[in-house]
């Protein structure tokens, strides 16, 4: 679907067909590949994948399915 501007305006033009939608994610949504790619701190990681749900939550998703590379920081770090 597109970067994070994409996804937000894609949402805003549906918002105003309709109130009455859920925002879902297939997941592979924090990281790019199942672990974190060389030559990028684990830190530098985090932010992004924050940075991604905050934007999520601000665009109101409902909800998300996990996918692997989600789960490149480890399991209690995607749990926080």
């Amino acid at each position: 679907m597109g970067g994070l501007a994409r996804k937000a305006t894609v949402l805003d033009e549906a918002s105003i067909e309709t109130d009455n939608f859920f925002v879902v994610d297939a997941g592979n949504l924090f990281f790019k590949s199942e672990s974190i790619l060389d030559g990028i701190t684990l830190e530098v990681s985090q932010i992004n994948a924050e940075i991604i749900l905050e934007s999520f939550n601000s665009m109101g998703c409902n909800a998300f399915s996990p996918g692997s590379f989600d789960f490149a920081a480890g399991l209690s770090y995607l749990q926080k």
